[in-house]
């Protein structure tokens, strides 16, 4: 009877330190790099193992992406869950970047603290790049950047400016819903932070993120966790899926762990 009573108690010590995680939560080493961590700064082998929750209520599952091939300017994953696969290809290179002009010197207040920023004139062109989308024409952005900030962090705050812009119609429009209305200087907030001292533990690393939220051109929210030592850049996200009748589905993604070789 005791060694019964014994065993259940190493169980139940065994199942609350499970429970606790790891046993050792240290911070991540700074990312230094321009841009987040992304696979082109990784070996081949390397991997990504992620967790989505459907927004229909079904039950989470992980999927896993794995960096098969990285030569020749490209890289090449295979992402899946179970035995189904599929392999998505990456290019370094792409558009040149927005010019960017500074402004001046302001503040932004992000739960009560008053941060210093950098405000810049972000110009992209036909052929050129901004906020992750091509366009052809030409877009103005206001972007406001932490003082001092770490290189791949990203902007604290981005507004569309809507009376220097010129984006012929035709064209991929700027992620501004067409109804929102412009403030007194013609601008549209396209991404807000809403929280830079958010943290995440994968691992056992510590990694500091920024809690972002930006909208799509219907006006949709999507709130992520953007850790640049993390990669693929996010730890949280999420992706909203539109069906022919008009449901709307918000799933939610999170990186469980991965192993970024070198």
């Amino acid at each position: 009877m005791k060694r019964w009573l014994r065993l259940g108690l190493l169980l139940a010590m065994g199942a609350c330190a499970c429970a606790r995680g790891p046993k050792e939560v240290r911070p991540a080493p700074a990312w230094t790099g321009e841009e987040p961590m992304s696979w082109f700064d990784c070996a081949e082998g390397s991997t990504l193992v992620m967790r989505r929750a459907p927004g229909d209520g079904g039950r989470p599952y992980l999927f896993r992406e794995r960096l098969t091939r990285s030569r020749d300017g490209k890289a090449e994953v295979s992402r899946g869950a179970g035995s189904h696969h599929v392999f998505i290809k990456y290019w370094p290179w792409g558009p040149p970047p927005p010019r960017e002009k500074f402004l001046r010197r302001d503040h932004l207040e992000i739960q009560g603290e008053a941060i210093p920023v950098d405000v810049f004139e972000r110009t992209a062109t036909k052929g050129g790049a901004s906020s992750n989308h091509q366009y052809c024409g030409r877009l103005v952005e206001e972007v406001w950047k932490r003082v001092d900030a770490p290189a791949a962090e990203g902007a604290l705050r981005v507004r569309h400016d809507r009376v220097h812009s010129d984006i012929p119609p035709g064209c991929s429009q700027p992620p501004v819903p067409e109804l929102w209305e412009s403030d007194a200087e013609g601008f549209v907030d396209t991404r807000r932070v809403l929280g830079v001292r958010e943290e995440v533990v994968i691992d056992g690393w510590v990694y500091p993120c920024l809690r972002v939220r930006t909208w799509d051109h219907e006006g949709v929210p999507f709130d992520s966790l953007e850790c640049p030592g993390v990669l693929g850049g996010k730890a949280q996200w999420e992706e909203v899926l539109r069906f022919s009748a008009g449901q709307i589905q918000r799933d939610r993604i999170e990186v469980v762990s991965f192993d970024c070789r070198r």
